[in-house]
Formats: C-alpha cells, structure tokens, sequence
C-alpha cells in the first residue's frame, strides 16, 4: 500500500511542471519560476528561482517587493537576488532573478506556489500582476548513510590521502637533505616560526639604516641580531663565549660548516665596525647580501641548504 500511494505521488509530480512560465498580454514583462530538480532526497537541498524580464529601461516598469513562495512539505533556508541587463534582438533586456533554497520536510509529494508579481508600467501608466504556475516535485528517500557514503568520511579520507603523500614527500625530501649534510636542519616550530618572522623584521629595519648612510649602528645591530638568531633557531647562547666558542657551538647544534663560517665572517666585520676599524657603506651592503638567507621572509621556515655557495654570489672584502 504505501509502495502504490508513493508511486501516486510521482506521477502527481510528474503531471505538474518543473518549470512554469507566465506573460502578460503586452508582452513587455513576463515571469518564469523553475525548480533546479523535480526530485530531491530528503536530506539535500534544491534551489527555486523566479526570474522577472522586460524589454526597454530599468525604470519602464517598478516592482513591488515580492513575498516568498508559499511552501508545501518543504521549508525556506536562504535566497539570494540579482539584477542584470543585457542585449536581445537588438532591445536592451532588464532582469531581476531571486533563488531560493529549499530543505524537504518529508518523504512525499511537495510543492512550490510562486509569489504574485506586482508591478507599475511607468510607460503607459498602468498597474499589473504576474504570477507563473505552482511547480510540483517529490521529496524521496534520503542520499545513503553508509560509513563509506557520508560526505565527512569522503572529505576525512581525502584528507588523510593528503597528509599521507605529505608524509612521503616530507621524507624522501629530508632524505635527500640528509645526503647533503651531515646533520638535519632543525624542525621549526610555529612560536620559533614567529620569533624568525620578528627576527626578519628587525633585519629589514636595519638595512635601512645603510640606505640612510649609517653603517656604524648597523654593524652593532646586525652583531646583536645574528645571536638572537643563534638562540632561536639552535637554541646556542652567545653570553660568556668567545666568537671561536660561539661558531663551535653553533656547529655542534647542527649548523653547517659552510654557514658557519659565513656567521663567523659577519660577526668579524661587525666587531671591526664597532671597535673604530671603519666599515663603508659598500662593505654593510656586501654583508647584507651575506646575512639575508638568515632572516627569511615570511613564508620560509629553514636556513638556505648547506652550500652558502648556491645561493649567494661574491664574497665579502678580504675573501679568497
């Protein structure tokens, strides 16, 4: 019995229109509703759209505000509404088109009664109505459940798909790393990724100094923020140590050679600047060029590979 009463119910649905479309005798407005699907499962949405068009200016003809469509077996959850203009057969075309969303209550036939059109044809001065015909659908059985149907456990899986390519990305790349230098690069953190980003900022604003013809107080900031680095990113202190002492231990935290030796040349010029050795303004752009890949920009978490030769072109004064 209810298997027969439901296959009533489609033929009801399938008698009525899924789209409607009503013109008035003039011919210059006409209204059409149509519904995007004349069967929806019950825990799904569909969309009603009415679309109001006329040929001439946008003010031939005023609309009232419409109300909603009245509704049966279903419920309004949202509407959106668009006014476009266009070319057609050669007259400019004004359209107005409300979409409604709509949730199904229940299993069964349901229904959608346009609203009624009032309008002002300010041309021949004239009130009228428009209103297109009820557009009938049926609601049916909900879109499977099953563990593997939901849509969450679609997007977990694809997720998980993912984060499990990232996984083996992430380690032939640290594989091939590992065969470059002899230690890791340290994993960065999102409060040391922070503490770096502040550390870039403080750099940028130093470089300005050199722009502004002031090496001497470059050299002393650059010294300080080369060993806020060192803390940062290999957690080594440079209090009561000597720059010999400091380098080593930079080194044995997992810091390459190479890079090392660069630190070691900056913190040299620095220290010559500050102590009255005299430090041009060509000599601070050169140490710039040598202390960027330190301070990343925002984006970069890791120091340049080990070979400082890769991604940096000459060398300071004084270098073979």
């Amino acid at each position: 019995m209810k298997r027969f009463l439901f296959t009533i119910a489609i033929l009801i649905c399938i008698a009525m229109p899924a789209a409607a479309l009503c013109q008035d005798a003039s011919g210059g407005i006409q209204v059409e509703a149509r519904l995007d699907q004349d069967q929806v499962p019950q825990n799904m949405t569909l969309e009603f759209t009415t679309t109001v068009r006329w040929t001439g200016q946008g003010n031939d003809y005023i609309l009232d505000p419409a109300d909603p469509p009245t509704l049966e077996n279903l419920v309004l959850v949202g509407s959106t509404t668009r006014a476009t203009k266009g070319i057609q057969a050669g007259e400019q075309v004004q359209i107005l088109e409300t979409t409604y969303v709509f949730k199904p209550l229940a299993i069964g036939p349901a229904k959608v009664i346009p609203p009624t059109i009032h309008y002002l044809d300010t041309v021949n001065e004239k009130h009228g109505e428009l209103k297109a015909a009820d557009v009938g659908l049926v609601v049916i059985d909900p879109v499977p459940t099953g563990p593997f149907s939901r849509i969450e456990v679609k997007i977990g899986l694809f997720a998980g798909a993912l984060i499990l390519l990232a996984a083996i990305l992430f380690g032939i790349r640290k594989v091939v790393v590992a065969g470059k230098s002899a230690k890791p690069m340290p994993t960065v953190s999102r409060e040391e990724q922070l503490a770096r980003e502040s550390l870039a900022v403080r750099f940028e604003e130093l470089t300005k100094m050199v722009r502004r013809g002031e090496p001497g107080p470059f050299a002393q900031g650059l010294a300080e923020l080369i060993r806020r680095w060192a803390l940062v990113a290999y957690g080594v202190s440079a209090a009561e140590k000597t720059t010999g002492e400091f380098i080593r231990s930079l080194e044995s935290a997992g810091l390459s050679p190479a890079w090392a030796e660069r630190i070691s040349e900056i913190l040299k010029v620095c220290d010559t600047a500050r102590f009255g050795g005299g430090f041009t303004v060509e000599q601070a752009q050169r140490i710039i060029d040598i202390a960027r890949p330190f301070f990343p920009s925002k984006g970069k978490t890791e120091v340049p590979p080990p070979d400082p030769d890769a991604w940096l072109s000459g060398r300071p004064s004084g270098e073979n």
